[in-house]
């Protein structure tokens, strides 16, 4: 009985308002889905709201089908309004808006004129927003690598000089990363080098054993466990109780070293004993 009503009942013409309702809601959709990036589901959703308003079509009077394409476009687009930035919405408003003004600007300019300001303030917050979440990024990912960074560090006091002495006795290019950027010129500077990395060359010409000299004795190094550890080197010794042993390379400084983020610690001043 439903079919026959339905075929009876014939849809009447599509009014010019709705036409233009359906154009204006079909340019806010596309336009809000270039905005979010051409994701998958809005046109999913589209195509299976479509077909559910298809399905339903001959429940409605004939006075309403009418509006279904219009129907159809309204959901989709809340839908994307969800996924995007009141900026965005300005934009699209003030670009819907413009093609009427402009059709109106010898009647009246006002109307093209706020849909351009419209514009302009969507596209000014969408631009501010953009570079807000880029800065966000670049501190998120700074702040990863300093974590990273502070993670290969030395864990004690005592772990800085060991493996201070370790990557030197290899003339290691890993060394000079144990420094900050101050520390690792007043390291440079104390022992006569260009840069850090000449101070480690200079360092290891120094070393006759290196297999022994990543070793000394840990009670001849002096330091504090704190997040701002004082570590002297300057009567560190390779000797023990058994037997004296001549030091298989140089003796380094007094080295400032500061707790990373609650990690590892990090060489910050570097002076000669």
């Amino acid at each position: 009985m439903i079919d026959q009503r339905a075929r009876s009942d014939p849809d009447p013409p599509v009014p010019p308002c709705s036409e233009r309702l359906v154009r204006v809601l079909g340019l806010a959709v596309l336009a809000l889905w270039l905005f979010s990036g051409l994701v998958w589901w809005v046109p999913v959703i589209a195509v299976v709201l479509a077909l559910l308003v298809r399905a339903l079509r001959v429940l409605l009077p004939s006075s309403l089908r009418r509006w279904m394409p219009s129907v159809v476009l309204a959901l989709v687009l809340l839908v994307e309004l969800a996924a995007t930035t009141v900026w965005q919405w300005l934009v699209v408003a003030g670009a819907v808006a413009l093609v009427p003004g402009l059709r109106r600007w010898r009647v009246s300019r006002w109307p093209a004129i706020i849909a351009v300001v419209v514009m302009l303030v969507g596209a000014s917050g969408w631009g501010w927003t953009w570079w807000a979440e880029r800065q966000r990024q670049a501190a998120a990912a700074a702040a990863d690598h300093e974590f990273a960074k502070a993670r290969m560090l030395p864990d004690s006091p005592n772990g800085v000089v060991f493996t201070l002495l370790t990557l030197i006795a290899r003339e290691d290019r890993q060394t000079c990363s144990l420094f900050s950027e101050a520390g690792a010129q007043q390291f440079a500077t104390a022992h006569g080098a260009p840069d850090c990395t000449g101070a480690v060359r200079r360092l290891r010409e120094q070393v006759r054993d290196p297999a022994r000299y990543p070793n000394p004795t840990p009670a001849t190094i002096e330091s504090t466990t704190s997040a701002r550890s004082l570590i002297s080197t300057c009567s560190m010794s390779w000797s023990t109780f058994v037997r004296e042993i001549p030091d298989p390379g140089p003796r380094l400084a007094v080295l400032l070293a500061e707790r990373q983020h609650g990690l590892g610690y990090l060489i910050v001043g570097y002076r000669p004993c």
